[in-house]
């Protein structure tokens, strides 16, 4: 599964805190639930004590020269109001697809074709 910046994740076994973390770390605001009093307190003071980027907010001034930058072109000129609701500044990486991956064939009939061409058994005897 994957979220956008600002998208909620709920995490029903909070653990150390882990979820919570990387979800404060990128951007994303999270709920986290356990039964164990030992796991919350962990995961509070994980979280209490980590350390986060900074983000710029999209609505700034230095939100719009950083976007422009992201995007290698002209800062907008458009005025800012420092509103939160237009949300962040995130770098972005680029999307990663299988197509690059060799395929697995569907069937195995082109496998026993190979096989019979290079006149091998499929499996071998063991007696």
């Amino acid at each position: 599964m994957t979220t956008d910046p600002g998208d909620l994740v709920l995490d029903p076994t909070c653990g150390s805190g882990t979820t919570a973390y990387v979800a404060e770390q990128w951007g994303r605001r999270w709920i986290t639930i356990d039964t164990s009093r030992v796991a919350l307190a962990l995961a509070r003071t994980r979280l209490m004590g980590a350390r986060y980027p900074f983000y710029l907010l999209a609505d700034s001034t230095e939100g719009q020269q950083k976007e422009a930058e992201f995007r290698r072109s002209i800062p907008s000129g458009e005025p800012t109001y420092n509103r939160i609701r237009h949300g962040f500044v995130y770098e972005r990486v680029p999307h990663i697809t299988l197509k690059p991956l060799p395929t697995i064939p569907k069937s195995t009939s082109s496998m026993k074709n190979t096989r019979r061409k290079l006149k091998m058994p499929l499996w071998k005897s063991t007696s």
